[in-house]
């Protein structure tokens, strides 16, 4: 299985600045050569059109998975990897991005639970 994080690829391939269709178009072209059967897709889709784009134009998932935890533990996780991390971001930075993905995943929870499988995750445990 191979493992594509969307955000690294759109700064990978300089399409940060592009529009949602551009840079969706763009996975969809890379995810068309690629030689592995399975591909996990992190950080994507980030809205519902990305998602209704890349159904209609791609291969439909045949599984979707959303990490759920609290606010709390999310937090004190940040603080954690702040400590051993030397590229970790600003919290302040990370808490900006956060709450972007809280809006947008509110909007697209819906639309992946009528249209796809999606299951979601606890993850609220500690596996260390």
């Amino acid at each position: 299985m191979k493992l594509i994080n969307y955000s690294e690829f759109l700064r990978e391939q300089n399409l940060n600045d592009c529009d949602e269709e551009t840079q969706t178009v763009a996975l969809i072209k890379c995810l068309s050569t690629e030689k592995v059967p399975r591909i996990l897709l992190e950080d994507f889709p980030q809205s519902e059109f990305q998602a209704k784009f890349f159904m209609k134009n791609c291969v439909a998932p045949s599984r979707v998975f959303s990490l759920e935890c609290s606010k709390d533990l999310c937090q004190e996780r940040m603080i954690s990897l702040a400590q051993s991390d030397e590229s970790y971001q600003a919290s302040a930075i990370l808490s900006k991005r956060i709450r972007q993905y809280n809006e947008n995943a509110k909007k697209l929870m819906p639309y992946l639970k009528a249209s796809t499988n999606l299951r979601c995750v606890n993850t609220e445990q500690n596996f260390a």
